[in-house]
């Protein structure tokens, strides 16, 4: 064998090695189970890590537990310890498990473990998607994530070996690679500060709660939650309190 000839399969097993350890840096969402139908009767520990709802929203949460996050907030994956990846403006459509057929039977050990993940496929089942593509990136169970101008998050994730579907955005790159455990959060612009006049426990507030909020304390903490900045704001350890968006990660 010519020395180009070992000089070419050097470059090619080098080329290789790159890109494999460029997959390994992709956002790999963990889906929430299936329950058959169960709802848990426990909620659990509070987590922190990304969650993924089914709109394609993924934010970092620090106030729900798991069984919270997944049978009752909407969420469809969620990432313990780690950030939300880098979208670029994009939408993160993890792909759902498929239609339950039969319905298998749950026994009282299913209920009790809350996490039962059925993934039996409806033979008669079709799904009529809407008929658009945009520009995005496909991601699959392998961990690999793939550039395509061919997205359509409803038609890719008929496709068993799909995991993900980015819209109108890059490939999930994760956050950071080199921080361990759940970053710190602070309140995105536009939080209101609290003022001594706030802190009066005589005075009156309206009845409602914003359903995301970012409330921040004095000790340099935040935490993502539903809000109502009035009665936040008389808890004197309470910094500033930002209705209608969540926290946000730096």
């Amino acid at each position: 064998m010519s020395l180009n000839s070992n000089f070419i399969l050097v470059t090619a097993s080098l080329c290789l090695i790159s890109l494999s350890l460029a997959e390994s840096n992709f956002f790999i969402p963990k889906r929430c189970p299936q329950v058959g139908g169960i709802i848990p009767q426990r909620f659990g520990p509070t987590i922190s890590g990304c969650v993924c709802y089914r709109d394609g929203r993924c934010e970092y949460s620090t106030d729900k537990s798991r069984s919270e996050l997944c049978f009752y907030s909407g969420a469809i994956s969620v990432n313990e310890n780690e950030q939300c990846p880098t979208l670029n403006g994009g939408k993160l459509f993890v792909c759902p498990h498929k239609p339950i057929w039969p319905p298998p039977p749950v026994t009282d050990e299913d209920a009790a473990t809350e996490i039962v993940d059925f993934n039996f496929k409806r033979p008669d089942f079709k799904v009529n998607c809407p008929s658009y593509v945009k520009k995005g990136c496909i991601c699959y169970h392998n961990g690999t994530c793939i550039k395509s101008s061919n997205v359509n998050q409803c038609v890719n994730c008929q496709d068993e070996s799909i995991l993900s579907v980015i819209e109108d955005g890059d490939c999930p790159v994760k956050t950071s690679t080199t921080k361990v455990g759940p970053c710190k959060l602070k309140t995105a612009p536009g939080a209101y500060i609290c003022t001594p006049d706030d802190r009066s426990l005589a005075k009156m507030c309206p009845m409602y709660m914003a359903m995301n909020g970012c409330i921040c304390y004095k000790d340099g903490t935040c935490k993502s939650s539903s809000t109502n900045r009035c009665t936040e704001c008389v808890n004197s350890n309470v910094v500033s309190v930002l209705e209608g968006k969540d926290c946000i990660c730096e």
